[in-house]
């Protein structure tokens, strides 16, 4: 049977670090690999500076020639037999979780072609191993290009484990320029891997990247070299922009990369102390010439400027006297604005504040929800993060009390591995919070969900482990019979896609439960069933229809009545839902004012949430009892095969 991973080590004359390499590889938590050495120098038998490493995984190429590092790694990939191919030089080393995380990465989730790491850097090996948390991301191939190409996420092309026809497919590793040193032939891989479907990414740093004097990487002041290589980057990376699943990036992506090859440029010119005009000349028309194809050319033609700048010191200090002088006069201007904006902030805060103590005081369901919420509001508030200030204003908004206190009321005391669907994340993270066991999966669609899961979480550390998934309900499909619970809480009733709508998401929720596991859920009621449409996509994955006018509208939400709710939740499921919960206004109309304020004028219409949802809204024994809208709560219990269910309704609690 094949090892899972292939590991292409390429060297040429640095025994010690080399052995410091491969020690660091058989030194994994997970095992099931083979090592391949390729050693480019002739005169040198490599396997003979290491008799003390009998390791049967490892298999010493000695090359009859100097192939150079490109010509090494592809030589080892023809000739490895891993399911997924990954390299590394013989300065860097991996820590000891590289392989178990990258494993986890491409099976655990799915079945995924390609997963990069987090890096460290640095002329010392660290004392200490670095924490790593285990978090696994899945991204679309375009969100892994963005984040890539912006730095938003380090990671090294050549530390990214492939599936091995795949990387084939790509040609393996590609010489860029026409130097020995091969600049940008790693960055490429990680480029072409956004050709991918899905793409994993742990950003614990699990390899260290060596700086010495050795390294051209971190030496060269050739900048040549580097213009070469750029060029024919950037034309094998036009490849990927223009596949179909990028095309609407595509002019960004242009920005983002051209931005990071001038920085790199005038890197390496400031490096060697040259000042050639002519070489700058040049390489001003390369970028000019690009720059066609390109969104933000002023941010691109900026970033010209300051490089240039730079190499010319007494430039450099009279356009900073120019900028500073000229920025006097905003900057007054722009501290007074700021004031202003933080004072109507936490007035917003204190009046919000009070009406929570008022309608704790008449019984507020979910009152300790507003605490959890304020408590990070702060955290970030601090931080100057505009999301501190919206949870300040509106920890919990409308139904939600209710929502999430039904929620916790009705979780099991005891489950190991638990799945969030898109749900508001203020409940999530105060049940990743409470627990003392157990892992939880958090999944969304929206990419921008998933970066205010990240920010909170960093704010809010949890007490299990979670993990974060930019995926859609179909994902599902991969994981039947996985989960102990899984809750949606106000998702469902928005789904209409390509996918599937309400009752695909509600047969896949269920499918994905282990037999005695639980499913929660709460939806939107209305006297009538109806659906609403907005003129945006608020979300960013809802399918684009023309009404009867031709004017273009987006679905929404759903509205249930009692025979939708049976019909489309009920039905689908297949089995009568062992609690079922009702909340709702006490006047008929009074919700969708609410929501019609909202929409009208914003944070201001939620400061007083709190009260207005304990005094105008309350639970009712039936859907025909409720004189107008409301909210819907339902758990399900999927049946032992042959044994009678057990059914608990307490939430345990570590805090």
């Amino acid at each position: 049977m094949p090892p899972f991973f292939s590991i292409a080590v390429t060297t040429y004359d640095r025994v010690d670090l080399l052995r410091q390499t491969l020690e660091s590889i058989l030194a994994q938590t997970f095992t099931d690999f083979e090592i391949l050495v390729g050693n480019d120098n002739q005169n040198r038998q490599v396997r003979r500076d290491f008799p003390d490493l009998n390791d049967p995984r490892i298999r010493w190429m000695d090359h009859p020639k100097n192939l150079g590092y490109v010509g090494n790694v592809n030589c080892l990939l023809e000739l490895a037999k891993g399911l997924f191919f990954t390299s590394l030089s013989d300065d860097d080393i991996y820590f000891p979780r590289y392989l178990e995380t990258m494993h986890r990465a491409v099976t655990k989730y799915g079945s995924l072609n390609v997963a990069f790491c987090g890096f460290m850097q640095g002329e010392h090996l660290p004392l200490d191993i670095p924490p790593i948390e285990g978090s696994i991301y899945i991204y679309s191939g375009p969100d892994w290009l963005q984040g890539y190409l912006s730095k938003e996420f380090p990671a090294v092309g050549c530390y990214g484990v492939f599936e091995r026809e795949f990387i084939r497919s790509l040609g393996g590793t590609q010489k860029l320029g026409s130097s020995a040193f091969p600049p940008y032939n790693d960055n490429l891989l990680a480029v072409q891997a956004g050709l991918g479907d899905k793409v994993a990414y742990c950003p614990d740093s699990l390899v260290f990247y060596r700086l010495h004097a050795g390294s051209l990487s971190y030496t060269t002041t050739i900048y040549d070299d580097f213009f070469s290589a750029q060029r024919e980057f950037l034309a094998l990376a036009e490849d990927v922009f223009r596949h179909p699943a990028h095309s609407n990036r595509r002019r960004m992506y242009r920005v983002l990369l051209l931005d990071w090859f001038i920085r790199d440029y005038f890197a390496v010119m400031r490096r060697g102390g040259t000042r050639s005009l002519s070489a700058i000349a040049d390489y001003c028309f390369f970028i000019l010439e690009n720059l066609k194809a390109t969104d933000n050319k002023m941010h691109i033609l900026v970033s010209m400027k300051s490089n240039i700048l730079r190499l010319y010191p007494r430039s450099l200090a009279f356009e900073k006297l120019i900028s500073m002088l000229s920025r006097i006069g905003s900057n007054v201007r722009g501290i007074r604005s700021l004031v202003e904006q933080k004072v109507r902030e936490i007035r917003h805060a204190f009046h919000v504040w009070r009406s929570w103590r008022r309608g704790r005081a008449a019984g507020l369901p979910g009152a300790e929800y507003f605490k959890f919420g304020r408590a990070i509001g702060w955290k970030l508030w601090f931080q100057n993060d505009r999301l501190g200030s919206h949870l300040l204003s509106s920890p919990v908004s409308s139904t939600r009390y209710f929502e999430f206190a039904f929620a916790q009321e009705v979780l099991p005391d005891h489950w190991q591995l638990a799945l969030d669907v898109s749900s508001p994340f203020l409940f999530s993270l105060d049940v990743a919070g409470r627990r003392c066991e157990g892992s939880l999966h958090l999944m969304n669609p929206d990419a921008r969900e998933i970066d205010v899961l990240r920010k909170v979480l960093r704010v809010q550390p949890p007490k299990v482990p979670v993990e974060l998934f930019n995926l859609g309900v179909e994902a599902l499909d991969k994981m039947h019979n996985t989960y102990d619970v899984v809750w949606s809480l106000s998702v469902v009733e928005h789904i209409e896609s390509e996918q599937g709508d309400d009752r695909a998401a509600v047969k896949r929720m269920f499918a994905a439960l282990r037999d005695g596991g639980r499913l929660v859920l709460t939806i939107p009621t209305d006297k009538s069933a109806w659906r609403e449409y907005r003129e945006g996509d608020p979300y960013g994955t809802q399918r684009q229809e023309i009404d009867s006018n031709g004017a273009v509208r987006y679905f929404f939400q759903r509205f249930y009545d009692a025979r939708a709710i049976r019909e489309r939740i009920i039905d689908t499921v297949g089995i009568e839902p062992v609690k079922m919960v009702w909340y709702g206004e006490k006047e008929n109309g009074r919700f969708h004012d609410y929501i019609a304020k909202w929409r009208a004028v914003g944070r201001e219409a939620v400061l007083d949430d709190p009260t207005e949802f304990v005094m105008h809204y309350q639970k009712y024994d039936s859907w025909e009892s409720m004189p107008g809208s409301g909210v819907c709560g339902l758990v399900f219990i999927k049946p032992y095969k042959g044994l009678p269910m057990m059914i608990e309704t307490t939430s345990s609690s570590c805090r």
